[in-house]
């Protein structure tokens, strides 16, 4: 693979504490593009002591493992199945899967204080916003970025 991705690097670290052993180390991309680019075409690799996997938190990999227990048994029962883009296709069909776990975790109830244009100055408590809704409207409020918008091309 001869590509310059030092144009795409926004961050660099090691994992684990600064002894003799290998230590991982991730990179961070700035484009997904990129990522999936190198991802892709890590067999170039085989044969350097090079190894690629990619880093995922603890929600997404418990996420790909329902779906990869889901694959296998789609697969035991003689179906096509894939995971393409952290979704399950069983004979092509897009297949959810639901989390018990998951979803009271991520769609507990908080409590949203707001003043209310009463005269009487009092507070209104709502209680219907759920942590979901609550991150898609911090989503939607920014609407300003501040990296350089000049990248390097392939």
């Amino acid at each position: 693979m001869q590509i310059n991705i030092l144009g795409y690097i926004e961050d660099l670290h090691r994992i684990g504490k600064n002894t003799n052993n290998h230590r991982p180390l991730v990179i961070e991309l700035l484009s997904k593009r990129i990522a999936k680019f190198i991802t892709a075409n890590r067999q170039c690799l085989q044969g350097t002591r090079i190894y690629i996997s990619e880093f995922l938190d603890d929600i997404a990999l418990k996420k790909r493992h329902l779906l990869r227990a889901e694959m296998i048994k789609a697969r035991n029962r003689g179906q096509n199945a894939i995971i393409k883009n952290n979704q399950l296709l069983i004979e092509g069909n897009k297949v959810t899967i639901e989390d018990e776990e998951n979803n009271t975790h991520n769609n507990y109830q908080t409590t949203e204080i707001t003043e209310s244009p009463s005269k009487s100055g009092t507070l209104e408590i709502s209680h219907d916003i759920t942590l979901s809704q609550q991150v898609q409207q911090r989503n939607n409020s920014k609407k300003y970025s501040f990296r350089k918008s000049t990248r390097p091309t392939l």
